[in-house]
């Protein structure tokens, strides 16, 4: 398990968050299990937290409201969100008896398993820091709970013959169900990827991983082995903002979350943030919001 200080942001790694939720049918990078909650149950999650894999959470029943990377999204039966790996929960609050299909994958196991690799690379569920919902009609709510039962049952039962196998050819399966979804729903969002936009979902990657501990438009560039300009210079034309406007927007969302939980004082959120002091930490953000870090903290407050 991961080290955790109580003033950073919890990260669950796949097997631990399997733990918690007590289940033990799983593959490495890989598991499907239906999940039921009563009305005003608590979920059992220390928040903020995040993930190191993906999710795609189908409700079935019920009412949840779902707070993600400062987002508010209502769910409701039929509804199915992806959840990105680092993209960080605030809350999940069970407004009705609720029951849903959790699905959780590793980018390592789906680049491994996919069947075109490069569709998987451009899919926003592994570099989107805005979750897109979609809602299921009855023939693709029929489809997508049949190959979620056989993934179930197959992950229940890994002594077969060939089950990896059968797994990653369902996995597949319900991954094209997922971009025809995506594709009908949300038609501008892209699918097939350049070398540019394979470079600008690799920094993003890559930031998500070390926003804290980086913050030099340089060290993403010798990372990714091209110049400091040439990455800018590609993600201003991919995303119309430079590597330091995108290293500033993840860490002042970072800090947003954090200053949203007043039980962390300012210092405590400097340090997690790896800035040398609280002075130039509220500097740092003050420049990026118009807003110290308490006078923001005290807007929320306000409403």
């Amino acid at each position: 398990m991961n080290e955790w200080k109580p003033y950073a942001i919890k990260e669950y790694d796949q097997q631990e968050l399997h733990l918690l939720r007590g289940n033990k049918n799983f593959l490495e990078g890989f598991s499907i299990f239906e999940e039921s909650h009563s009305k005003g149950e608590a979920s059992g999650f220390a928040f903020p937290f995040r993930t190191n894999h993906h999710l795609i959470i189908l409700l079935l029943k019920g009412k949840v409201k779902l707070e993600l990377n400062l987002n508010t999204h209502i769910l409701e039966p039929n509804d199915l969100i992806s959840v990105s790996g680092h993209m960080v929960t605030q809350s999940i609050d069970f407004l009705e008896d609720s029951k849903a299909i959790i699905l959780t994958f590793t980018k390592k196991f789906a680049l491994k398993n996919t069947l075109q690799s490069r569709t998987l690379e451009s899919f926003k569920l592994l570099s989107s820091t805005n979750s897109k919902k979609v809602s299921l009609n009855a023939d693709e709510l029929e489809i997508f709970i049949s190959i979620a039962t056989y993934l179930r049952l197959k992950t229940k039962n890994i002594e077969e013959d060939h089950i990896e196998h059968k797994i990653i050819h369902a996995f597949n399966l319900i991954f094209y169900e997922l971009r025809a979804l995506y594709e009908k729903q949300h038609p501008l969002l892209p699918i097939e990827v350049s070398r540019k936009e394979e470079l600008s979902a690799n920094f993003i990657h890559l930031l998500k991983s070390h926003l804290k501990e980086e913050r030099s438009v340089s060290f993403y560039a010798d990372a990714l082995n091209v110049t400091p300009g040439h990455l800018t210079k590609v993600l201003k034309s991919i995303s119309g903002k430079t590597a330091r406007q995108l290293i500033d927007e993840a860490v002042i969302l970072e800090a947003k979350i954090l200053i949203a939980n007043r039980s962390l004082s300012i210092a405590q959120i400097a340090e997690s943030l790896n800035f040398s002091d609280q002075s130039f930490f509220g500097k740092y953000f003050k420049k990026a919001t118009g807003y110290s870090p308490s006078a923001y903290r005290n807007n929320l407050a306000q409403g």
